[in-house]
Order: structure tokens, then sequence, then C-alpha cells
């Protein structure tokens, strides 16, 4: 299978951080996450 980068966006007002690590361990299944989290 073929890895993809992915570019993901999570919006911290509704996804708690709790679930971060799982859904970056679901994504790195199919490609390569990259997370870039800003500070208001």
């Amino acid at each position: 299978m073929a890895n993809f980068n992915f570019a993901v966006l999570i919006d911290g007002d509704i996804i708690p951080s709790a679930y971060v690590n799982e859904m970056m361990e679901e994504i790195a299944k199919y490609g390569y996450p990259t997370l870039k989290i800003e500070e208001l």
C-alpha cells in the first residue's frame, strides 16, 4: 500500500486533547500525518 501525506486540522474547541494521539495513530496506518498547533 502507498503511504500518503495528510494535513490534519483539529478544532480544539470540539475535540478533547485526549483523542489526538488515538486519531494520529489511526491516520498513520494510511500515511504520514502532519499536525500543526496554532495558539490564539
